[in-house]
């Protein structure tokens, strides 16, 4: 009769200097499985940034921006910046066409909304016959509506930080509701100031 302790010693597995391998039919842990890097225009819908530029653009000198992609080709977004007539809000819906993980052209339709004021002026020449006039000419809204054509290029990097560079043309789409002063024999002309073209960029964060 075997003695209790040695029963045991034969119930202990054998060691194995050779790890057990798996069969290649066999199915891996998927939550094991190394992450894999998806679409960075479809896995980072939502993005803030920063836009600065010339004073045309739908934020003006500069603001801040929040946007959401619902499709990698259409992004929606929306807000807030400064003018040299005040502040400005603006909608920015925009189609974008990405031709690698990193690049995408696109053609923007913004909204803007907010105060707005034109001066165009020149000195007088000279007091005789045949010198320029000089004149001063002042428009201003309290709310002029602005649309935008806004063709740009954006650049996705793959840690989430995302650049575009924009171009745009600006035209008010309320003249007609201006206030107006000059001192032109004319009067007041009837479309200065309404049209505007800009450039800036916008830099930030995609998640």
């Amino acid at each position: 009769m075997a003695s209790p302790s040695l029963a045991h010693a034969q119930d202990l597995p054998s060691p194995r200097l050779v790890p057990t391998l798996d069969p290649p039919w066999k199915q891996k842990d998927q939550a094991q499985d190394p992450p894999r890097n998806g679409d960075p225009w479809s896995s980072r819908p939502r993005a803030v940034s920063l836009q600065g530029g010339s004073g045309g653009g739908p934020l003006g000198f500069g603001g801040l921006s929040f946007e959401y992609a619902p499709t990698r080709w259409f992004v929606a977004g929306a807000g807030g910046g400064v003018t040299a007539s005040g502040a400005t809000g603006a909608l920015m819906p925009r189609l974008r066409f990405p031709i690698t993980r990193w690049l995408a052209p696109g053609i923007g339709l913004p909204f803007s909304a907010g105060p707005y004021e034109y001066v165009a002026q020149a000195q007088e020449q000279c007091a005789l016959a045949g010198c320029g006039t000089g004149y001063r000419t002042t428009r201003s809204w309290s709310m002029a509506f602005w649309g935008h054509l806004e063709p740009n290029i954006e650049v996705r990097f793959p840690n989430g930080v995302t650049l575009r560079m924009l171009a745009g043309y600006s035209a008010v789409l309320n003249g007609h509701d201006d206030r107006c002063t000059s001192t032109l024999p004319g009067g007041c002309p009837s479309s200065l100031g309404e049209r505007r073209w800009y450039g800036g960029f916008a830099l930030g964060y995609a998640f």
